[in-house]
């Protein structure tokens, strides 16, 4: 089975987003997301895809706290995002998975995915590397070991360097967090 994904970047005055997503009959859980926004977001859609609408949605449930928020806010929007759709998709009777990589930053913080709805399949790869820096060594790039605390952080669909070791999987239906101090975990959707 071959995935349909969507790339798409979102930008709002506080977040950036990207979502590789696929999400098959979205037409049939669209109007009941829509209903769940308030006002604001609603407005904010301008137009039909299944990443807007979970970027949306995301920003909705971060809601009141969009102002003032912590790391574990994020983390748990973003987990409630992924709830609220395998939700919808539960009560729409749609049983094919749906591929549910985000990712947002504020410009400090950042929190990706990596999830498949269902348990026979694999997410879209997700890939982190951590290191000094990107350095180029003979015309190939790769993240230079630290000895002490990251200065460098990627999170990429794909290895962008030719050393497997440069790059580590993030696990599945999991979520990873990287703070301003470049502090990096991961925790699992439930």
């Amino acid at each position: 089975m071959s995935a349909n994904l969507t790339v798409i970047h979102f930008n709002t005055n506080s977040f950036f987003g990207c979502t590789m997503t696929g999400f098959p009959n979205f037409k049939k859980t669209k109007r009941k997301l829509r209903e769940s926004l308030n006002d604001n977001y609603y407005n904010f859609i301008q137009g039909t895809t299944d990443s807007e609408h979970a970027f949306t949605l995301f920003l909705n449930i971060l809601g009141e706290r969009i102002e003032d928020y912590s790391i574990t806010d994020l983390c748990d929007a973003m987990e409630s995002t992924t709830q609220y759709i395998v939700q919808l998709k539960h009560e729409a009777g749609i049983d094919t998975p749906s591929y549910l990589n985000f990712a947002v930053s504020d410009g400090y913080n950042i929190v990706a995915s990596r999830y498949v709805t269902h348990p026979d399949f694999e997410p879209p790869s997700l890939y982190l590397s951590s290191g000094e820096r990107i350095e180029v060594t003979d015309g190939k790039y790769h993240m230079a070991a630290t000895r002490k605390h990251p200065g460098a952080t990627i999170i990429a669909s794909e290895p962008l360097t030719a050393e497997r070791s440069d790059w580590h999987v993030v696990d599945r239906n999991h979520l990873i967090i990287i703070t301003p101090e470049l502090h990096i975990r991961q925790c699992p959707i439930e």
